[in-house]
């Protein structure tokens, strides 16, 4: 999440984190078998070949994303804020709501949705900063993915108009015939170039309705400073 967040995810592993979770911050799928199916590495990224320059992130941006599904007891709720600056890096601010617990974890980034995390901090309850590992904070974003084991085929991809903060945006979802473990689903990928997040949700529905994996985003915007 950072994949997360969502920005568009750089094609790589929760490992690599990026600028968002997301969510980056993300499901992931791995390489399938079939000579005629492209690679895919997780479904929170872009779905274009083509480079595309997303808008920037400014102090005050902030998105909220819900994952939910059978992959997990129950939904986590994560908002990412930019909240400040350091130099010419953005503070991030990363908080995880899972039922009655919440974790905050701050890192820099630049204005970029691909720019990478760095110097991990984590809030206690009082508020007070403390040291965080890259580790710690990626066991949280580990929350926000559920691995497809094939992506078998592209089934196609639809376009629309949304509105998110009073703007509009281009949508594009990308449908994958996909496995996970033994079960047969459809992943969908759902972002837009122009959004400075990137990525604005996903899904794993198993053939029987079983929604295995979503990714919804719940609101995007700007507070002021």
């Amino acid at each position: 999440m950072t994949r997360t967040a969502l920005a568009l995810l750089l094609l790589s592993s929760v490992g690599c984190t990026s600028a968002t979770v997301l969510p980056s911050v993300a499901v992931e799928a791995r390489p399938s078998t079939h000579e005629s199916s492209p690679p895919r590495e997780t479904a929170f990224v872009s779905t274009d070949t083509k480079p595309t320059a997303a808008p920037l992130r400014a102090v005050g941006d902030f998105v909220v994303f819900k994952f939910s599904g059978t992959y997990r007891k129950g939904a986590l709720t994560l908002r990412e804020q930019i909240v400040g600056r350091q130099g010419d890096d953005l503070i991030v601010e990363f908080t995880f709501v899972d039922g009655a617990k919440k974790s905050t974890f701050r890192a820099l980034t630049g204005a970029g949705a691909k720019s990478d995390l760095t110097g991990f901090t984590k809030l206690d309850a009082k508020g007070a900063t403390i040291d965080a590992s890259r580790d710690e904070f990626e066991a949280f974003m580990g929350e926000t993915v559920l691995a497809a084991d094939d992506n078998e085929e592209t089934l196609g991809t639809t376009t629309a108009d949304v509105d998110l903060g009073g703007k509009q945006y281009t949508a594009k979802t990308t449908s994958f015939r996909v496995r996970v473990g033994k079960t047969s689903a459809t992943m969908k990928i759902t972002q837009a170039d122009d959004f400075a997040w990137g990525d604005l949700g996903a899904e794993i529905v198993a053939t029987d309705g079983t929604v295995l994996y979503r990714a919804e985003l719940l609101e995007a915007g700007h507070v002021s400073e």
